[in-house]
């Protein structure tokens, strides 16, 4: 009987988790951003490697009525990307802001991947706007997750121990105004995406159990 409790608060610890970071290499960052308005068009763009983390774009088209301005910021885990557009709906400006974030991690059991996303948007008139985050999860080659999320996901999978796993986020905000000839409008679109990577670790309540199993099995045998 004593036998089973321990085995089973063992069973329990495995599958208990709480949060512990998990560490990235060959971490790729992307920051680029485009403004087109009837303005001179803008465009910006980084990366790292070669360049120091975080990476930031930005872009702005100004011209005699209309106003597109994008940006982006990417750093492991921190994504941002923003757009924002004002025209008079005579012709089409847009703005879009991309942070893509692609890193590798050695796999130890389980894998809880916490991808909370925060976006927000705001139109007037012919505004139109969007935000989206695609995320890929990868093990061993094999791909296990690879969707376009709109709002806050866990990823929970238990990974070959030893294997090489990947992540890629890709952190997308839209803004345009006057798509089909229409009046005059704005629009905003932002996002934010954090990223918790945690491994297991023994929840309290289970240690206590596994602790008071232990003490039952000492007094057994005395």
């Amino acid at each position: 009987m004593i036998k089973r409790i321990l085995v089973g608060c063992l069973a329990a610890l495995a599958f208990s988790t709480q949060a512990a970071p998990i560490s990235f290499f060959n971490v790729e960052l992307n920051a680029d951003a485009i403004a087109l308005s009837d303005g001179a068009p803008g465009i910006g763009s980084q990366s790292s490697p070669p360049g120091a983390a975080p990476v930031i774009a930005t872009a702005a088209s100004i011209g005699t009525a209309d106003i597109a301005t994008a940006g982006a910021i990417a750093d492991t885990g921190l994504l941002n990307a923003s757009a924002d557009v004002t025209g008079t709906g005579a012709g089409v400006s847009s703005a879009v802001g991309a942070a893509r974030f692609f890193g590798s991690f050695v796999n130890g059991g389980w894998l809880i991947l916490n991808l909370g996303l925060d976006p927000f948007e705001a139109v007037t008139g012919s505004g139109l706007s969007g935000v989206s985050l695609f995320a890929r999860l990868t093990s061993g080659g094999v791909t296990l997750f690879e969707d376009i999320i709109t709002a806050s996901r866990t990823l929970d999978y238990y990974l070959t121990p030893g294997t090489v796993g990947t992540l890629e986020l890709l952190l997308t905000s839209e803004a345009s105004v006057g798509l089909g000839g229409a009046n005059a409008g704005s629009a905003f679109a932002s996002g934010l995406v954090t990223l918790v990577g945690t491994v297991p670790e023994p929840g309290t309540w289970l240690l206590f159990m596994l602790g008071a199993g232990t003490m039952l099995l000492v007094r057994r045998r005395a």
